[in-house]
């Protein structure tokens, strides 16, 4: 419960929808920066061979970050590049990071 909460007190839209990537459905860092848009179909994600069933609390961000994309762009990408690419393993560690501090405060 208590990381529900603090994962739902996320400000930023994109930072919110990693760590539910990463908390809720279990994926590890790797696999969120390598999802592109047509591993989704309808309420499963395909990744790495495994088939991962999104809840339905998690599918209005799954259309958010979906809608008006091409299949072969990221799921999560980077916007302060110009062009469209991937996050880094980097940013998402400092997501998480600032996530456990916030986690631990409450």
């Amino acid at each position: 419960m208590k990381i529900e909460k603090t994962i739902n007190e996320t400000k930023n839209d994109k930072h919110r929808f990693i760590l539910n990537l990463l908390y809720k459905l279990g994926l590890t860092t790797g696999m969120v920066i390598n999802l592109k848009v047509r591993d989704i179909r309808k309420n499963i994600m395909y990744c790495r061979g495994r088939r991962i069933w999104i809840p339905d609390s998690l599918m209005h961000d799954v259309y958010k970050f979906t809608h008006e994309k091409d299949p072969d762009d990221y799921l999560v990408e980077s916007s302060w590049k110009k062009e469209k690419n991937k996050y880094s393993i980097s940013s998402i560690q400092q997501i998480r990071k600032q996530f456990l501090k916030r986690l631990k405060k409450t």
